[in-house]
């Protein structure tokens, strides 16, 4: 059953975050709360840290996604800053955006 995508997408939208890369994940409400975003995202860091041997991901999420900010803080991120999206600053529902950062050394 497909549940939900988790990736890495290089970002180029105007920000001071940008341009980067940024991990990212949807999934459906009922896979919802079983650990599966932690387990992709965690899959994420190790591919970009050591397939593609990147410096830093970033991962954006609006304020009021607490669970996405959860599994950010839980595989370790750094929140860095909050942001207007600009690709979704239109909907008053994410006018403010989060910016976590990983830095690999």
């Amino acid at each position: 059953e497909f549940i939900g995508f988790c990736g890495l997408a290089v970002q180029a939208w105007q920000s001071e975050f940008t341009p980067c890369v940024d991990m990212g994940w949807r999934l459906k409400q009922s896979a919802w709360g079983n650990g599966y975003a932690t387990e992709a995202a965690k899959a994420c860091l190790d591919a970009a840290q050591n397939k593609f041997g990147l410096q830093e991901v970033f991962a954006f999420t609006p304020d009021r996604n607490l669970a996405s900010q959860n599994v950010m803080k839980k595989i370790g991120l750094e929140y860095v800053g909050d942001f207007q999206h600009p690709k979704i600053a239109s909907d008053s529902r994410f006018k403010t955006c989060l910016a976590f950062k990983k830095t690999f050394n």
